[in-house]
């Protein structure tokens, strides 16, 4: 478990005593401190029976890269800092991950809502898409809701196997938040990377592997919603000039083809169809979420174009 601010101590601890209360108590339980020596003194005094260590490289990355480096299990769970698992996740877990094949494996994810009060009692803001719930970490609409074979695990809860980072490395620097930054899609790198590795191998959805996500009051907003759109899209370009294989976004060309045009139709229905008026807001914020995620991913291809247009000779033409 990665951890960077004191602001989240109290969820942290909610997640820690959750991991110690699996129905399969895990070999080691280990707590990487991103370059905060307030939190990382303070969770060595109040948990003396986890280990806690500093990251040693930056970001969330770094600090996932720590976490395996650290351990010694050949199963290597990897859980947010503010959410809450439930008691059979790791049973679940293992059970998915017994064939050879499988090379990790991720689950099912809820949210809870931080309200005005700062009480997690909140409800989604109505005019929050749910095909858009990735925004905040949660299971979104597209997403598979039974066992299935999927691309790419997903951050706030997941299971590799240490035979994959011992044969592909790390996670890649590049993606992954760190400093403020909203970057992502450092998982989806490392599965491309790992099932270019190992053909034939997959990483499954687990949906009994259960993780309940904290949504903190700051991320109701729309602001943040289109802020995290945008670096998604920033994200996905930096992704696809990691990764040469030509599907590599695949999943998000059917999600923007089916998911979102589904979604954008029936918000606009909600009204006639079950009299719900937030529904033309929801289909507003799917567009809006769209562009934003578009303007983002076209930033970055922009500017690598220049600058390897900067780096090519000028021809001079003959007259």
């Amino acid at each position: 478990m990665a951890a960077h601010t004191m602001e989240r101590w109290a969820a942290m601890c909610e997640a820690a005593d959750s991991l110690q209360q699996q129905t399969i108590r895990p070999d080691e339980i280990v707590i990487v401190i991103d370059r905060n020596e307030e939190l990382l003194e303070r969770a060595r005094a109040d948990w003396p029976d986890v280990r806690v260590v500093p990251a040693r490289y930056p970001g969330l990355s770094g600090a996932r890269t720590t976490g395996y480096e650290v351990t010694s299990g050949d199963l290597i769970v990897f859980m947010d800092d503010d959410a809450v698992c439930d008691p059979r996740v790791l049973e679940s877990f293992i059970k998915a991950v017994e064939p050879d094949d499988v090379l990790g494996c991720t689950g099912l994810v809820s949210l809870q809502w931080e309200d005005q009060h700062g009480q997690w009692k909140g409800k989604r803001p109505r005019w929050f898409p749910e095909e858009f719930m990735w925004v905040v970490g949660g299971h979104y609409r597209g997403h598979p809701r039974t066992r299935s074979d999927i691309r790419n695990v997903v951050g706030g809860i997941m299971l590799i196997k240490r035979k994959v980072f011992d044969r592909v490395g790390t996670f890649n620097g590049a993606l992954g938040r760190a400093d403020g930054s909203l970057t992502s899609c450092e998982e989806t790198e490392f599965c491309l990377r790992a099932s270019a590795a190992f053909p034939g191998g997959r990483f499954v959805f687990e949906p009994d592997g259960k993780l309940l996500h904290k949504v903190a009051r700051a991320r109701r907003w729309f602001r943040y919603f289109v802020r995290r759109c945008y670096a998604e899209g920033r994200s996905k370009a930096i992704l696809a000039d990691l990764v040469s294989r030509r599907d590599a976004l695949k999943t998000e060309r059917d999600y923007m083809l089916r998911t979102l045009t589904t979604g954008v139709l029936i918000g606009l229905a909600d009204p006639a169809r079950r009299l719900d008026f937030a529904g033309p807001a929801r289909a507003g914020a799917i567009v809006i979420g769209l562009g934003a995620t578009v303007w983002g991913y076209a930033t970055i291809k922009f500017r690598r174009k220049s600058a390897e247009g900067q780096k090519s000779p000028h021809l001079k033409t003959a007259e």
